[in-house]
């Protein structure tokens, strides 16, 4: 079945390039346009300004799916960008394409790419950046690359979407390349991505001059967790409680009642607990694990556990 493409933008000054040969709608006209009945498949790519939750380019995308649209970046996507657990499993994969650029003077200490559709004009990051539009199905992505003591020297500190309006001028040729590159293939949809059995939050203090654990030995054990199934992510004191709040929304699921009708023979009856100020061990509280006040670790299974 034959398809046609459309460009959503907020602005139409947004998009500076030449002609790519498609069509280019704003937001607000993409909104406004009615049901129709389509004979072709269509393929919306969503470069509005920005995919926060509610906004504009969110909204593009969530009508373009009701609409039956084949739409980059989906809904699933955008809120995989925004989501800590989900963004450290795949963080962890690029992790590992990150070589150690020896050819990088000792003096930089951090580098930005801009990939645009899954590529990058140097050829030493082409599979970091293949991978991460793999990953995110982002059109737009900025990554920050930075120094470290990990083994390879280098690792992602951080990815988001990129606003168009941001992309440099002297790599407009590479983004017109990719666009079109894009725009003339097949669409594909996002590949999934297993789920971490356990996610663990690292409490740690970047900023400590006497740190209990090095930023070496920190990225060693989120690789390991990685390797084990474990979605591993550094974080501060600042972000502990935004974490909290993640895995508390995360467990809001249905769960099975423990209770048993009393009328049935099966149920052996409940022991009460003595009520003498000292407790029985079988009735003792389980004590909750301390932790150094400069390096802690909060773990939350798949059914949301957290200490």
């Amino acid at each position: 079945m034959s398809s046609e493409h459309v460009i959503v933008v907020e602005k139409r000054s947004d998009f500076r390039w030449s002609d790519p040969g498609v069509k280019i709608v704003t937001a607000e006209e993409f909104i406004a346009e009615g049901p129709q009945a389509r004979s072709r498949v269509r393929k919306v790519t969503n470069l509005c300004r920005s995919y926060s939750y509610l906004g504009t380019g969110y909204y593009c995308s969530l009508l373009a799916e009701a609409r039956g649209d084949r739409v980059t970046p989906g809904v699933e996507a955008i809120l995989g960008l925004a989501r800590g657990k989900a963004r450290a499993a795949s963080i962890a994969v690029l992790d590992r394409l990150v070589g150690p650029l020896p050819g990088i003077p000792r003096s930089i200490s951090t580098l930005t790419l801009q990939v645009f559709f899954g590529r990058t004009e140097d050829a030493e990051f082409a599979a970091l950046a293949r991978r991460s539009f793999e990953l995110f199905r982002c059109p737009l992505l900025e990554i920050a690359i930075e120094r470290c003591d990990a083994p390879q020297g280098w690792h992602v500190a951080a990815l988001q979407a990129l606003d168009p309006r941001d992309v440099d001028a002297h790599r407009d040729e590479v983004f017109t390349e990719a666009l079109g590159h894009f725009t003339r293939r097949s669409w594909r949809p996002v590949p999934p991505v297993a789920a971490p059995r356990m996610d663990l939050a690292i409490l740690h203090d970047p900023d400590d001059p006497l740190p209990p654990s090095s930023a070496a030995t920190l990225g060693k054990l989120v690789a390991i967790g990685d390797s084990m199934g474990i979605a591993a992510e550094l974080i501060e004191k600042k972000d502990f409680r935004a974490w909290r709040s993640s895995m508390r929304c995360s467990s809001a699921r249905p769960r099975p009642s423990t209770t048993t009708p009393s009328s049935s023979p099966s149920a052996p009856p409940r022991r009460a607990c003595p009520s003498s100020t000292t407790r029985s061990p079988s009735c003792a509280a389980p004590t909750r694990p301390t932790w150094p006040s400069c390096c802690a670790a909060t773990a939350s299974p798949r059914r949301a556990r957290t200490w």
